[in-house]
């Protein structure tokens, strides 16, 4: 009831002509301007407050919280920018947000081996079910193309994942004596969609912020944006303005070359494709990844 008397409330201040809805959001068209109307979140109040303290200000404010249920913003209308820039753009923004609310916080061995053993139960998992996967295929006398593709790319797939095991033992060298680490607030729901470039670079959506690694805000971006940028040049980017440890980023580098189960079913084509999308997302993996250790088997040799 109190968000419906809030909403005939805000009909009667903005006087809107025309809503749209998009999940818990509502847009409104106004004749003066146009808003947006979200439910309330005392998260946001606690967090907008602490990036005020810390000097980012690339977020929406909020122009209006006298509603009991909700708050208003300005809508933002985004500049149309080729989409590598923006993902850049978005990198620089996340760097500066990690750069600006960054500490180094006091933890015990327990933290990392908490890491450690989640990722190394994950990395025998996925080999696991790849290698039974393939045990259960390949007696099979004809096969259906999305598991000839399977097959044929098995190794590649088991490859990734010995690199990652690897890897996550060489970090846990790196960590083996640490007694803290570097923790940010990190926006923790990553993609492009929550980036507008405007006036100002705003980041949007903070309902899911946390204290944290900031290894994880990078290591979503990459998971769901990976097949629509040059993420090589996004993390150049994003290493410029804010330098990743040597364990940092091996740690990324370790959480984006686990690959991703995938489970076949009925339809050969959804399976197919899920076969070439995995594929794509290792050798694209493997392409970000590789000028990092040239570069270092290059420094070894001199």
């Amino acid at each position: 009831m109190k968000q419906n008397n809030d909403l005939e409330v805000i009909n009667q201040i903005y006087k809107p002509y025309k809503y749209t809805i998009k999940g818990n959001v509502k847009i409104l068209k106004c004749h003066d301007r146009d808003i947006v109307i979200k439910p309330k979140n005392d998260l946001i109040y606690e967090r907008y407050s602490y990036l005020n303290s810390r000097g980012f200000d690339n977020y929406i404010p909020i122009i209006d919280s006298d509603r009991k249920s909700y708050d208003i913003y300005p809508y933002v209308y985004e500049d149309n920018i080729p989409i590598q820039q923006k993902g850049n753009d978005l990198a620089r923004v996340v760097a500066l947000l990690h750069a600006k609310t960054s500490y180094n916080k006091d933890v015990d061995q327990n933290t990392y081996d908490d890491i450690y053993n989640t990722l190394v139960n994950n990395c025998d998992y996925i080999k696991e079910y790849y290698s039974n996967l393939y045990d259960e295929l390949f007696p099979i006398k004809y096969h259906k193309p999305h598991e000839i593709m399977f097959l044929d790319n098995y190794s590649k797939i088991n490859n990734a994942i010995l690199f990652s095991k690897n890897e996550l033992e060489k970090w846990y060298m790196l960590i083996s004596n640490k007694k803290n680490q570097r923790v940010a607030l990190i926006h923790n729901n990553l993609k492009l969609e929550h980036y507008l470039k405007s006036n100002n670079d705003y980041l949007i959506s903070f309902d899911k912020s946390r204290f944290d690694t900031p290894v994880i805000d990078l290591y979503k971006l990459y998971k769901k944006e990976y097949n629509n940028l040059n993420f090589s040049e996004v993390l150049n980017n994003y290493l410029y303005h804010f330098n990743y440890n040597d364990d940092e980023l091996k740690l990324f580098f370790v959480l984006i070359t686990i690959p991703d189960e995938i489970i076949f079913n009925s339809d050969n084509f959804t399976n197919l494709q899920s076969i070439y999308n995995l594929c794509n997302y290792i050798n694209k993996t493997e392409e970000l990844v590789r000028p990092y250790y040239s570069n270092n088997e290059e420094k070894e040799e001199a």
